[in-house]
């Protein structure tokens, strides 16, 4: 009796919406194993609605792996897709194969898709196809492109259901024609997204001539941005990245918002690293201003700066840091903002001042979390906490907290 119980297959005997859904937590290539299985298998295969595929440079293993995207992907006829996720590499390999598995699974109602697209060729170039832009079931979109990417999304009915967007950018590679490629096509990305409610931006950036990002999503709740700037040893303009204006017009329904953006500070002339801080002189005040109905709010340090600048004979740029707060104490302080949490922090004069000004105007704060690095020693660090608890706050139930981070 026990043996016959150890030799018992239930799996064989759950149903085959249960062995589906088993099937769509395994990479795709392993899922097709069980086809040899038996008949029954095979069909179970046809009716998996999430797909994992990986399909490398063009060898003979790798083009093996794209025959079998193509037989999988034919295997399910029209039956639903609720998830792709496809990474290639050496995509210019790959342009026509990989518009007609993206168009496949639009046409099967995708509601989930996760591109992964890199490339080493400066002279490929690879446009999403434009009904990705019009999918009336795409609800979750995340996008990896390390090439030149083109995006031509329409000017009405764009990304109609879409709700989340992640989206990692890698800047393309220095030549004029290329970069405007990119500098418009990250542009039009976000441009049209009427029921988006969650967006993260990452990645590398140029900051030439000024890497504007234009978002239209009146329903965005949740934002966050982790951005890291490259510089030009040509630059000679504050110019850098940069939410437009309108945007936090837009943004009355944005609830959580983190923003870090990452300037390299050695490795180039002074002139260059001082161009850039002056750009984001004012971020933190525009933010502030613009964000009304936010309960959470992180930043790095960096954003907060406001720099003055002079010449000093060859010596190079005098640099004084000072904080200029907004001309009026910004409406989320005053009304929802209830948490804070602010990275980077070395306890410079400027930044003590944007703690003291938060602590102070925060009406409703209940916690502010500072990050501080432990290169400051333990001396640094009493002096840091004791100002702090001297600085004067708006709330009375506002606690405050100083954490360490590991360097």
């Amino acid at each position: 009796m026990g043996c016959k119980t150890c030799m018992e297959d239930r799996i064989s005997g759950l149903p085959d919406e249960i062995l589906c859904h088993i099937l769509s937590f395994l990479y795709t290539k392993e899922a097709a194993k069980t086809s040899i299985l038996s008949h029954r298998w095979k069909n179970v295969l046809a009716s998996v609605s999430s797909f994992d595929f990986c399909v490398q440079s063009p060898n003979m293993v790798s083009d093996r792996c794209a025959r079998f995207v193509d037989r999988v992907l034919a295997l399910g006829g029209s039956s639903y897709i609720h998830r792709l996720r496809l990474e290639c590499a050496n995509i210019e390999d790959y342009f026509s194969r990989i518009d007609a598995w993206i168009c496949t699974a639009i046409s099967r109602k995708v509601v989930e898709l996760d591109l992964c697209l890199l490339s080493y060729s400066r002279q490929s170039s690879f446009e999403l196809p434009r009904s990705l832009f019009m999918c009336n079931t795409l609800e979750v979109l995340r996008l990896r492109v390390k090439s030149n990417l083109i995006t031509k999304p329409p000017t009405s009915n764009c990304f109609p259901s879409l709700k989340f967007m992640h989206v990692t950018l890698y800047r393309p590679f220095y030549d004029s024609t290329l970069y405007r490629n990119f500098y418009d096509s990250t542009r039009n990305l976000f441009s049209c997204c009427p029921v988006l409610e969650d967006l993260i931006i990452d990645g590398f950036v140029p900051h030439k001539p000024a890497f504007l990002v234009n978002v239209f999503a009146p329903k965005l709740k949740r934002l966050e941005v982790n951005l890291y700037v490259i510089l030009d040893r040509k630059c000679n303009h504050p110019n850098g990245w940069n939410l437009e204006d309108k945007f936090w017009k837009n943004a009355e329904s944005l609830s959580k918002a983190k923003i870090a953006l990452r300037v390299p500070a050695t490795g180039y002339p002074g002139d260059i690293y001082l161009w850039q801080l002056l750009h984001y002189a004012d971020q933190l005040s525009r933010l502030l201003a613009g964000i009304n109905k936010v309960t959470y709010l992180s930043f790095s340090a960096p954003i907060s700066e406001n720099i003055q600048w002079c010449w000093k004979h060859a010596e190079g740029y005098l640099v004084a840091h000072k904080w200029r707060p907004p001309e009026s104490v910004p409406v989320c302080l005053l009304s929802s903002l209830k948490t804070i949490c602010i990275r980077g922090f070395y306890g410079r004069p400027y930044e003590m001042e944007v703690a003291k000004y938060l602590l102070k105007h925060g009406e409703v704060l209940t916690k502010v979390t500072i990050f501080y690095t432990n290169d400051l020693g333990v001396a640094e660090e009493m002096r840091l906490r004791q100002e702090l608890s001297k600085f004067p706050r708006g709330s009375k139930t506002c606690q405050v907290e100083l954490l360490e981070v590991k360097s």
